[in-house]
């Protein structure tokens, strides 16, 4: 398989979206919460919950095909 071109990977960092998340201990357990709120209001349409599990990650990513990654960040200050 050929190597891709510097355009090509250029092209492909323009069709990536990153959905940022954090983790929260929650009654001792860790819940995944996504920062922007668009992108929380459509996985929640998605998934049927405010929170997002590992697994749900990566299907969302096999499912567009890396299209979307995942980045997990800090938890935001109240």
């Amino acid at each position: 398989m050929p190597l891709p071109c510097a355009a090509t990977l250029k092209y492909f960092n323009l069709m990536t979206k990153v959905i940022e998340y954090y983790s929260k201990e929650v009654y001792g357990n860790s819940l995944e919460y996504v920062v922007n709120r668009d992108d929380a209001y459509i996985i929640q349409q998605l998934t049927g919950k405010k929170t997002i599990s590992g697994i749900e990650r990566e299907l969302i990513r096999d499912l567009t095909g890396s299209f979307i990654e995942f980045k997990e960040v800090l938890a935001p200050k109240k």
